[in-house]
């Protein structure tokens, strides 16, 4: 029998990997993933983001949104909003995302509130 390598194992040694694999995927496909409080406004549970409410004072213009996230932003989720409204602005358009402010415009004048997500 030769020795095991990480190309090499026993059909018994794959097989319990692959069982620990499936189990942690079972896991995050049986609920959970979690985005944290967000009443308590933690910082993250097993997704790296925050949240943050923003008020936006005038329809379609670029409005700074601090976050402190530490992370340039990934992206961006809607939560809830006061209003129907679209936000919208990617980070490769209008003003650079940093590691504490994002760049995002609304349709219309409303409250959201948003999850910054890292990466």
């Amino acid at each position: 029998m030769q020795p095991n390598s990480p190309n090499n194992y026993s059909i018994s040694q794959s097989l319990t990997l692959l069982g620990r694999l499936l189990s942690q995927w079972f896991q995050v496909l049986g609920g959970q993933i979690s985005f944290g409080d967000p009443d308590n406004n933690s910082f993250h549970d097993n997704i790296i983001g925050v949240y943050v409410n923003h008020s936006f004072a005038a329809p379609n213009v670029e409005e700074a949104i601090v976050h402190n996230l530490q992370l340039i932003p990934a992206g961006y989720l809607l939560v809830s909003s006061k209003d129907t409204c679209l936000v919208y602005q990617q980070k490769n358009t209008g003003t650079p995302w940093t590691n504490t402010t994002i760049y995002l415009k609304c349709t219309t004048i409303t409250d959201v509130r948003l999850f910054i997500l890292g990466h």
